[in-house]
């Protein structure tokens, strides 16, 4: 953390390396997921729901083109996420 710079410190969270989105999602429990990667499918059923479960309504943005390659559809999210 120190060789951050000081305008990045209020944001920065000190834990062990993590592998995966899921226990990404379950360890910082963001308010947004915005997938830009160009990897399809990495928004799964289980992050999805993770991130239901700690969200009134959470902002799932899978903006990557083209479609097979988003990182979940829109009726997915909708569906996983019980229509929030």
């Amino acid at each position: 953390m120190e060789s951050l710079h000081h305008f990045k410190k209020p944001w920065a969270h000190e834990h062990e390396p993590i592998k995966s989105l899921l226990d990404v999602v379950n360890a910082i429990k963001p308010t947004v997921l915005i997938g830009t990667s160009g990897v399809g499918k990495t928004f799964t059923k289980e992050v999805v729901e993770a991130m239901a479960s700690f969200n009134k309504k959470p902002v799932i943005l899978a903006l990557s083109n083209p479609t097979s390659q988003s990182e979940c559809t829109a009726e997915e999210a909708f569906t996983w996420s019980k229509v929030r």
